[in-house]
């Protein structure tokens, strides 16, 4: 796909140059300084956020107090309630770190296993390695629209237990629709 020229959203991401980089999500974000988040900021940042799903916004280092704050103006931050933080004393910012136990080694929607699931999470890569640690994103909304009649008829109805076995907590539970409508768009998602 080719790169599509910058767009403007509203007052606050004028200058900003945003390049979509998939077909079904994703895009690439330059301009804001995340250090010095604002309310109009994460209100712009949101915006891009509905209709890209997941935004990356390159060569930003956010030090531990920054990186929160950014969190906050978008709502009320969630910890990992089962898992260790080792490189931290915040209790609203986790680092995943594999030589500590925080893989994540199979497709997930973060904390589905509590009644109301993280809208978001932040992420801030510290370090790469040369081979393997990749992350990926999948649309749940294009999961969804590319389903069948017969087959989106039928997750409409249903429902899904979740829990936190995993981590260790089997007795956390949380049942959610297998369907949910995003508030802002309508659309439906897996």
């Amino acid at each position: 796909m080719k790169d599509q020229a910058p767009r403007n959203r509203g007052n606050e991401s004028d200058g900003w140059n945003i390049r979509r980089l998939s077909a079904a999500l994703s895009a690439e974000v330059h301009g804001p300084e995340l250090a010095r988040a604002s309310q109009a900021k994460a209100d712009a940042i949101r915006k891009l956020l509905v209709e890209h799903e997941v935004l990356f916004f390159p060569e930003q280092n956010l030090p531990v107090e920054e990186h929160v704050r950014l969190g906050e103006f978008f709502g009320e931050l969630d910890g990992h309630p089962q898992l260790k933080n080792p490189f931290t004393d915040h209790p609203n910012l986790f680092a995943l770190a594999a030589i500590h136990g925080g893989v994540a080694d199979e497709w997930h929607t973060d904390l589905t296993f509590l009644p109301e699931p993280a809208l978001m999470s932040v992420l801030q890569m510290k370090r790469c390695p040369d081979i393997g640690g990749d992350t990926l994103w999948a649309s749940l909304f294009a999961a969804y629209d590319a389903l069948s009649a017969p087959m989106k008829e039928l997750c409409d109805g249903l429902s899904a237990l979740h829990d936190a076995e995993p981590h260790g907590q089997p007795e956390k539970t949380a049942i959610h629709p297998v369907v949910r409508v995003h508030p802002e768009t309508g659309r439906k998602a897996l």
